[in-house]
């Protein structure tokens, strides 16, 4: 699913042209705009577009270090670390599971402190090496230390 669309090139106009490998492998089309209109493709849309930040604005995420300190085969759920030399750091929990997990516990979390969740908002729970946290179906969370 990722590698259906890439971003080819811009045309004369300054439109931008993506290809859809599964289809036409060799004809270009027009990023369809109007998609967002619709109210759930905007929140998509600006959910990326804050993960995109995340990225170009952690170091801990440009450096390949990356190690998984949390896996529950049972529940389906694992988090890992990325970091960098100078502390940044970021910590993924993923639920694979079609369960809603209210109060999940995350022990060994990477460091005590305050940590910005970013695909939920701004909320910074403080942890003690370990971090509760409700987890949608599915879903994945985004934190980031924050040095204090």
């Amino acid at each position: 699913m990722f590698r259906r669309w890439c971003v080819r090139r811009e045309t004369d106009a300054g439109d931008r042209v993506f290809a859809n490998y599964a289809n036409r492998p060799n004809e270009p089309q027009n990023l369809k705009w109007s998609l967002l209109e619709n109210e759930r493709n905007r929140q998509l849309f600006a959910h990326y577009q804050q993960l995109i930040a995340l990225r170009t604005q952690n170091p801990a995420l440009q450096t390949g270090k990356i190690e998984f300190f949390h896996e529950n085969p049972e529940s389906r759920v694992f988090a890992y670390t990325c970091w960098n030399e100078e502390g940044s750091r970021v910590v993924v929990v993923a639920n694979f599971s079609d369960r809603f997990l209210a109060g999940y516990a995350v022990d060994d979390f990477p460091a005590d402190g305050t940590w910005k969740e970013w695909t939920r908002g701004d909320r910074s729970p403080e942890c003690d090496r370990q971090l509760l946290l409700d987890l949608g179906e599915y879903e994945a969370q985004v934190f980031s230390f924050q040095e204090t």
